[in-house]
C-alpha cells in the first residue's frame, strides 16, 4: 500500500484521431488519484481538439491541452509533452492504445517501493483495429510466470544480442520525469542517431543505465496494431531492420555491453529481499512462445470443431433417417449436490449447436434438484449402492449405449454428434471410447488424445484411458453390470471384465474430444484390486501390481518359466561400440539363461575379427561367433544369427547399444512370455541421457517413427506415455525380443525389401496381422549411441507400398495427431482431421492453396468454402501438401493444386500418383516466361488428370499442353464483395490509387512517370507495395492484409479513381479481369491498361500503355467528379449483376474438380 501519493502525468503525443477518444477515456478512468493528463496535438483536422473539449469539463482528472501551431513530429511531440508535464512520473499513452483502470496505480506502487527501479512495465494485450485481442507473436511474448525485477545493464546486453522488445511500448511504461528530461530530444536516439523502429528500446537502454526493470505479469495496457500505425514510418529503414542494427552497434560502441555477453541475465522475483539468479532469457522467451502458440492453436482447434447451422440440419436429418439410429443414454452423477455444476453439464447436453440429443438421466445427492427446462429423468443418488442403482436403471432403460458423466463436466459442441455418427459402425463392440479436453484455472485448453484400444496402456494408466466410455447396454448387463466397491475405478473394473469376456478386439475408439473433464484419478487400492482380479481371470495368479504416480501401475506377471534367450548382435566396423555392447551384456545382465551370438559379416575389419576371436576364447559356451561367408546386409545378418540360435526367444540387440540396467532382460520377458505378445522393445537413451527410442509410430517418417526422440530421459511424455508399458505397432530392432517360433513362421526379417532399415517395422506389422501384440516395456533401459535419422526415401517407399493403410491408421497413434511431430501429442491440421460430413458421403477434395495468395483464395478457397457450407463437397485447404501417409489418412478423392510450376510440386504430384488413387487437378493461372520453367510445367501437367483455367486465352494455350482443360471464369464471392456504396461526399483533393500484391510491383512501376506527373494534383493511395523511388509522391501506403480481409481493406481506401496498369509481358496477356471486378465491387471507377484480359463488357476506361495516354485519361476522368462517381456506381452494378459467384458457377467448379 502506497504511503506517498506523487503526481503522475499521463502524456499523450496526439496525431491520429481514429482511436484517440478511447485512449483519452482510459486515462480519465484511472483509479490513481493524483493524476494529470497532458496532450500535445499534431493533428491538423481539429478532431483531437473537439474530443478534448468534450472531456475537459466532465473529467475528474485535469486535462492540459496544447495545440502545436506547427506539427512537431512523433518524437519532438513526445518530448514537448514531457516538458509540459509536472508529475514525478511520466506515463506515456499513445493515441491508439488503452490503459486498464489500475495501470498507473499498479506501476507507481512498484516504483515507489523500490528506488533501484528505473522503468516499470507489464505484459500487454495486443489488439486489432476493432479492439479484439489478437494472438501474440514472438516479440510480444512475456517470458515469465510472475512479476520480476531484471538487472538493467545486463538486460541492455541481452537486447544488443537479441533485439527483441518483450518489455513493451511506451504506452506500457512508467518512468521518472527527471530521467526523461535529461535525455532531451535524444530520448529515442543513441550516439545522435535515431533508432528507427526500435526507439522504444533505445529509451529503455538509456533508463537501464540508471537502474533496473520491473516487469509485471498481469496485462495493464492494450496495445493496438492497426494500419494507421504505418502513416509516419520510415519504410526503407524499417524493412531493412536498420534500427536494430544501429541499436546493437551503438550499445557496444558506448561500452554499455560486451559483445560476448547478453546470454544470461540476472532476474529476481518482485518481492522485498528476493535474490537475483542468472537465467537464459532467450530460452525462456522461446519456451514460453512455444507454450503460448500451442495453447492458441489448441484453442483454435477446439473452437473450429463446431457445426454450422446448415451442417447441423443435414446431420440431424441423416441421423433421424437411419434405420439404426443410435440411442445414447447419458447418466450424470451429482454426488456433491452441486447445482451449478450439474446445470453446466445439462446445458452442454441440450446445447443448440449439436445435431444430436441423447437420453439424459441424473442421479443427484440433492433431493430438491431441478433440471430447469432440460427434459431429463431425475433420481436420488444412493452413494452406498451406486452400482446396484445404475444396473437397475439400465435394466429399465431402452438406450443402446450408456455413458457415465459427472456434474461439472461439459460436453463439447460436436462431440456427441460425431460419436452418434460413428456408433452404427461399432455395433459389434462391447464398448467405445472417445477423447477428452481439459481447461485449467486460467481457461487454457488442452486435449487428451488417446490411442486406440491399447491393453497395456489401459492397465498402466487407467486414469487416462478408463474414463467416459460408452458401454453397450446389452454387453454391460450380460457381464453382470457395474460392481460395488470400486468407487472411482468402477468403469475401469467393468472394462477389464469386458476384456476378459470379449477379448482385445471388442472395443472401438472415436478420435474426437467428447467432453471437457479431468479424467478421474484411479486410486491405488481400487485400481490394484481391479487389475489383480483381471489378471487372475487371465491365469496370472502370481502377478504383482505396483502403483506409482497418480493412477499409474506397473505389472510383473510372475512367470515361472525361464527360457533360454538368444541375444543376436551384428558386428559392425565400430570396434569400440561393439566392445562396449558385448561387455555390458556380459557384465550387467542378471537373467542367467541366455546365449550371445555375434554375427560377423564378410566385410568386417581385421581388428574386429581378431577381437571377436579373442573374446570367443575367453567366454566359451556363452558367446558364439557366427561368420557370414560373404557380404550381407544388416537384415540378412540378423536372419543368419537367428538360424544358429538355440533359444526359445530371440533378442536382436544393436552393436551401438549397451545395457545400463541389470534387470533389462527380465523386463522384456515379463511381456515376451505372454501368449498374446509377439514382440517386446525397451526404452533407449542416447549418451547424453535423452530418449532415443520409446516405441515406433512408423508413419512419422521424419523421425523414422521414433516418437519422443530427443526428449529428456526424465520426462513423463504426453499422457505419461514415456513412463508406462503400452502397445505400439512396432519397436526398433536396436532392442527387439521375439519368440523364435513366430520369427521363423513369419520368415524372419525381409532382407530383400528392407536391407538395412525398416525391417523391424515390417516384421512387427506382419506379426500384428496375425493378432499378436507388440509391447514397449518402459522399465527395460538401454543406451544407444547411433545417430538418429529419418527413414531413407527407398525405405519410405517400401513401407508405403506394403503398409500404407496400416501406417495411416496406426492404433497407437490418435488420428488427430500430426504425423510431422515426434511427441505424439501435437495436434494435426484442423482442415485434415475435422470431417463431420464424412457420413453424408460428399466427395472429398484436398486443395493445395497458398493461404496468402489472392488468386488462390478466389479461384479455390472461396468456391471450396461455399461447397463445404452446402455439404456438396468435403474439403480441406492446406498450405503444404501432406505426405503419403497423411494423404492416405485423409482419404481425398480429388487433389487440386494451384500456383506456379515448381520442382517440389512436380515431385509431390508423382508421389501422389504412386500412392493415391485420388484424381489430380491443376489450376493454371500463370504461364512461365522461361524455357526451363515451361518444360517444368509440361512435366507437371503430364502428371494431372485435368487442368482448370480462368481465361479463354489461357484455355487455348492449355489445350496444347493437356487433353482435358476446363474454362471457368473468376467470380467474386458475394459474402465478401457485396459492399456498400462509396460515400457521396468526396474530399476536395481526388484520391487516386492502386491495389496489388508485392508480386505485381512491376505493374505499378510501369506508370511511375504518371504518378510523378500527377503528384501535385491528386492524393496517391497505394495498397500492398510501392517501389522506393515513388514513395515521396505517395500520400498513403497501406500494408497487405490476408485474403479474407481484402474486400474491406480495398473499400477503406475510399478512392475516387482506381488504376489497373499491366506491364507488357507474356503473363499480362493471360490475366483475367479480377482486379476490375474488385474495384467495381467497391464502386470505384477504373482506368486500366488495354490488355486482352481487361477487354470485357465491364464499363471501364482502357488506355494504351504510354505515360501520356495515362495522364490524359486520368485528368479526363477527374474533370467531372459527379460523373466519375456515377461511373463507379455503374461498374458496381455490372459486377453485382454478372460477376458474382452463383450456383451455376459452383456447379461448374464441382464438375471440373470431380471430372463430371
Amino acid at each position: 500500500m502506497l504511503t506517498s501519493n506523487p503526481l503522475v502525468s499521463v502524456v499523450i503525443p496526439a496525431y491520429k484521431s481514429d482511436y484517440f477518444e478511447v485512449a483519452l477515456q482510459s486515462a480519465c478512468n484511472q483509479t490513481y488519484e493524483n493524476l494529470e493528463i497532458v496532450i500535445c496535438d499534431d493533428n491538423r483536422s481539429g478532431a483531437i481538439a473537439a474530443i478534448v473539449e468534450r472531456y475537459r469539463d466532465s473529467s475528474r482528472v485535469p486535462i492540459h491541452y496544447i495545440y502545436n501551431e506547427q506539427p512537431l513530429g512523433e518524437i519532438p511531440n513526445a518530448v514537448a509533452c514531457v516538458e509540459a508535464a509536472r508529475g514525478k512520473y511520466i506515463k506515456t499513452l499513445h493515441d491508439d492504445d488503452e490503459l486498464l483502470p489500475d495501470c498507473v496505480a499498479t506501476l507507481v506502487e512498484v516504483m515507489e517501493r523500490d528506488p533501484s527501479i528505473a522503468l516499470a512495465s507489464s505484459r500487454r494485450l495486443v489488439i486489432n483495429e476493432k479492439g479484439e485481442i489478437t494472438p501474440p507473436k514472438l516479440p510480444y511474448m512475456f517470458p515469465f510466470a510472475d512479476d520480476v525485477v531484471i538487472d538493467g545493464p545486463q538486460l541492455v546486453a541481452f537486447l544488443a544480442r537479441y533485439p527483441l522488445n518483450f518489455i513493451g511500448e511506451p504506452s506500457c511504461m512508467l518512468c521518472r520525469r527527471e530521467d526523461l528530461l535529461a535525455f532531451g530530444d535524444q530520448v529515442m536516439s543513441l550516439q545522435g542517431k535515431l533508432i528507427v523502429g526500435f526507439g522504444d528500446m533505445a529509451m529503455a537502454a538509456r533508463l537501464f543505465q540508471r537502474g533496473n526493470l520491473a516487469l509485471l505479469e498481469r496485462p495493464l495496457t492494450r496495445y493496438r496494431v492497426s494500419q494507421q500505425q504505418f502513416s509516419r514510418v520510415n519504410w526503407a529503414q524499417l524493412e531493412a531492420g536498420q534500427g536494430q542494427k544501429d541499436f546493437t552497434r551503438s550499445v557496444y560502441e558506448l561500452g554499455w555491453a560486451d559483445p560476448s555477453g547478453g546470454v544470461m541475465v540476472d532476474v529476481a522475483p518482485l518481492q522485498p529481499g528476493s535474490l537475483f539468479q542468472p537465467v537464459n532469457l532467450m530460452k525462456m522467451i522461446i519456451d514460453n512462445s512455444i507454450r503460448v502458440q500451442t495453447a492458441l492453436f489448441t484453442a483454435h482447434w477446439m473452437d473450429g470443431r463446431v457445426l454450422g447451422a446448415e451442417h447441423r440440419r443435414l446431420l440431424a436429418e441423416h441421423l433421424q433417417g437411419r434405420a439404426q439410429q443410435p440411442n445414447i443414454g447419458i447418466i450424470v452423477l451429482d454426488p456433491d449436490a452441486d447445482r451449478q455444476a450439474l446445470q453446466l453439464t445439462l446445458d452442454s447436453l441440450y446445447r443448440q449447436d449439436s445435431a444430436y440429443t441423447p437420453q439424459v438421466m441424473v442421479l443427484s445427492a440433492d433431493p430438491q434438484v431441478q433440471a430447469g427446462p432440460s427434459p431429463c429423468t431425475l433420481m436420488q443418488l444412493l452413494p452406498h449402492a451406486l452400482a446396484a442403482q445404475l444396473n437397475q436403471l439400465l435394466e429399465q432403460s431402452r438406450c443402446d449405449w450408456v455413458l457415465l458423466a459427472r456434474a461439472g463436466e461439459e460436453f463439447t459442441a460436436a462431440g456427441l454428434t460425431c460419436v452418434a455418427l460413428e456408433l452404427p459402425g461399432a455395433a459389434a463392440c462391447a464398448a467405445v471410447f472417445a477423447d477428452y479436453a481439459t481447461r485449467d484455472a486460467k481457461g487454457q485448453v488442452s486435449v487428451g488424445l488417446r490411442p486406440g484400444f491399447n491393453l497395456d496402456f489401459l492397465l498402466s494408466n487407467p486414469s487416462v484411458m478408463a474414463g467416459h466410455w460408452l458401454f453397450s447396454r446389452e454387453a454391460l448387463l450380460a457381464c453382470g453390470g457395474f460392481s460395488e466397491g470400486f468407487a472411482g475405478a468402477m468403469e475401469f473394473e467393468l472394462i477389464l471384465r469386458l476384456v476378459n469376456q470379449h477379448g482385445i478386439n471388442g472395443f472401438g475408439h472415436i478420435p474426437e474430444p467428447l467432453l471437457f473433464s479431468r479424467p478421474p484419478v484411479i486410486e491405488a487400492n481400487t485400481g490394484h484390486l481391479a487389475i489383480t482380479q483381471h489378471l487372475d481371470a487371465r491365469g496370472y495368479s502370481d502377478a504383482q501390481v505396483s502403483a506409482f504416480g497418480e493412477g499409474r501401475f506397473a505389472i510383473d506377471y510372475g512367470h515361472v518359466h525361464q527360457p533360454l534367450v538368444s541375444i543376436v548382435v551384428v558386428a559392425n566396423s565400430d570396434l569400440a561400440a561393439l566392445e562396449r555392447c558385448l561387455t555390458s551384456v556380459l557384465e550387467h545382465t542378471q537373467y542367467p539363461h541366455y546365449e550371445l551370438l555375434v554375427v560377423e559379416c564378410g566385410d568386417a575389419p581385421q581388428e574386429v575379427s581378431q577381437w571377436l576371436q579373442d573374446v570367443e576364447q575367453f567366454t566359451p559356451g556363452q558367446l558364439r561367433i557366427v561368420r557370414a561367408e560373404s557380404l550381407c546386409t544388416a537384415s540378412a545378418a540378423r536372419n543368419l544369427g537367428a538360424e544358429y540360435a538355440s533359444g526359445e526367444l530371440l533378442l536382436f540387440f544393436s552393436s551401438q547399444s549397451a545395457v545400463i540396467e541389470g534387470q533389462w532382460l527380465q523386463h522384456l520377458l515379463n511381456h515376451g512370455l505372454r501368449p498374446e505378445v509377439a514382440v517386446v522393445g525397451g526404452k533407449g537413451f542416447s549418451a547424453d541421457g535423452k530418449i532415443s527410442h520409446a516405441g515406433l509410430l512408423p508413419g512419422v517418417f521424419s523421425g523414422a517413427g521414433r516418437v519422443f526422440a530427443g526428449d529428456s530421459g526424465e520426462a513423463s511424455g504426453y499422457l505419461g506415455r514415456l513412463q508406462l508399458d503400452q502397445n505400439y505397432s512396432a519397436v526398433t530392432q536396436d532392442c527387439l525380443l521375439v519368440r523364435t517360433a513366430l520369427f521363423a513362421e513369419a520368415g524372419g526379417f525381409d532382407a530383400s525389401a528392407f536391407a538395412d532399415e525398416g525391417a523391424d517395422v515390417d516384421l512387427c506389422l506382419r506379426l500384428g496381422q496375425h493378432g499378436y501384440l507388440t509391447v514397449w516395456a518402459a522399465r527395460c533401459l538401454y543406451m544407444n549411441t547411433a545417430e538418429l535419422a529419418p527413414f531413407a526415401g527407398t525405405t519410405q517407399r517400401a513401407l508405403c507400398e506394403r503398409w500404407l493403410a496400416k501406417l495411416a491408421r496406426d492404433p497407437a497413434c490418435n488420428g488427430n495427431v500430426s504425423l510431422d511431430d515426434r511427441s505424439a501429442s501435437m495436434l494435426g491440421s484442423l482442415a485434415l482431421n475435422w470431417r463431420p460430413l464424412f457420413s453424408l458421403g460428399a466427395p472429398v477434395v484436398l486443395a493445395h492453396v497458398d493461404q496468402q495468395s489472392y488468386s488462390a483464395w478466389d479461384r479455390l478457397g472461396q468456391p471450396l468454402h461455399r461447397h463445404q457450407q452446402l455439404a456438396t463437397i468435403q474439403t480441406a485447404q492446406v498450405g503444404t501438401l501432406p505426405g503419403a501417409v497423411e494423404l492416405e489418412r485423409f482419404g481425398a478423392q480429388v487433389i487440386v493444386m494451384h500456383g506456379r510450376a515448381e520442382p517440389a510440386k512436380l515431385q509431390a504430384l508423382r508421389s501422389i500418383k504412386a500412392y493415391s488413387s485420388a484424381a489430380r487437378v491443376y489450376e493454371l493461372d500463370v504461364l512461365p516466361e522461361s524455357r526451363e520453367d515451361m518444360q517444368l510445367l509440361r512435366e507437371m501437367l503430364a502428371e494431372v488428370d485435368r487442368v482448370v483455367v480462368a481465361t479463354s486465352m489461357m484455355a487455348e494455350v492449355g489445350r496444347h499442353l493437356h487433353a482435358d482443360v476446363r474454362l471457368i471464369e473468376s467470380r467474386l464471392d458475394p459474402e465478401q464483395w457485396l459492399l456498400p456504396e462509396p460515400a457521396a461526399q468526396r474530399p476536395a483533393r481526388p484520391r487516386v490509387g492502386w491495389f496489388g500484391a508485392p508480386a505485381e510491383a512491376d505493374d505499378l512501376a510501369s506508370i511511375a512517370e504518371v504518378i510523378e506527373a500527377l503528384s501535385a494534383e491528386v492524393d496517391w493511395v497505394m495498397y500492398g507495395c510501392c517501389p522506393p523511388a515513388l514513395r515521396a509522391h505517395i500520400k498513403e501506403l497501406h500494408p497487405v492484409v490476408a485474403p479474407a480481409q481484402r474486400a474491406q481493406a480495398l473499400a477503406r481506401l475510399n478512392l475516387d479513381l482506381a488504376l489497373a496498369p499491366l506491364r507488357a509481358s507474356l503473363g499480362s496477356e493471360f490475366k483475367g479481369p479480377e482486379r476490375l471486378l474488385e474495384y467495381g465491387a467497391c464502386g470505384f471507377p477504373v482506368v486500366c491498361s488495354d490488355m486482352p484480359g481487361y477487354r470485357t463488357t465491364l464499363p471501364v476506361t482502357r488506355v494504351n500503355n504510354s505515360p501520356a495516354d495515362w495522364v490524359q485519361a486520368i485528368r479526363a476522368q477527374l474533370a467531372d467528379r459527379s460523373a466519375l462517381r456515377q461511373a463507379g456506381l455503374q461498374l458496381r452494378a455490372a459486377v453485382q449483376r454478372e460477376w458474382m459467384l452463383d450456383q451455376g458457377t459452383l456447379d461448374a467448379w464441382r464438375s471440373a474438380w470431380l471430372g463430371d
